[in-house]
């Protein structure tokens, strides 16, 4: 019997992981939003890959040149049907600038934000929005920080052509 009751609880949360991960859409930290909305008790980790920016330029006539590494991080779950709660930090952050054959490296800690995001219902199975007001608190060490809080109104519009093909907008007004 308790082989039966085993088989039955795999069974059940193959399923749930299954419905879970058809409603379920990332929004990469650091870039636009998607559409999904996280189910109602569940916690989704997202872990951006470090984004590297390379700056190069003249200052005074010399070479200067800025070189950053940093990962964020986003936390979100489930409030209510249709809106979640997002958690997100700016991450570690390691900087390099080079400028007339001297070498200064920094790193500290980025800021964190939070956020709370709708799904709008458009009453289309192929057209879905959402809507994201988020405050960026700075937090982070002085040299990666905004300086002053930004608080943000995003939206994010998707298009489902075909189960292989989709488009999406997304759209960010912000004030800092």
């Amino acid at each position: 019997m308790k082989k039966f009751q085993v088989l039955g609880l795999i069974a059940a949360s193959i399923m749930t992981t299954a419905t879970f991960a058809a409603e379920f859409s990332f929004d990469r930290p650091g870039s636009g939003i998607g559409t999904g909305i996280t189910p109602v008790g569940h916690l989704a980790w997202e872990q951006g890959l470090p984004s590297v920016s390379y700056q190069e330029g003249i200052v005074d006539g010399v070479k200067d040149k800025t070189l950053t590494l940093n990962g964020d991080m986003l936390l979100r779950t489930g409030l209510a049907d249709g809106l979640e709660l997002q958690l997100g930090w700016q991450g570690p952050v390691w900087q390099q600038y080079k400028h007339a054959g001297t070498k200064k490296e920094t790193n500290g800690l980025g800021d964190v934000s939070i956020g709370l995001k709708k799904a709008i219902n458009l009453k289309d199975d192929r057209l879905t929005m959402a809507l994201l007001a988020e405050a960026i608190i700075a937090t982070g060490n002085d040299e990666f920080t905004n300086q002053d809080d930004i608080y943000s109104l995003t939206s994010a519009v998707a298009y489902k052509f075909s189960d292989l093909v989709g488009t999406s907008i997304t759209m960010r007004y912000e004030a800092q």
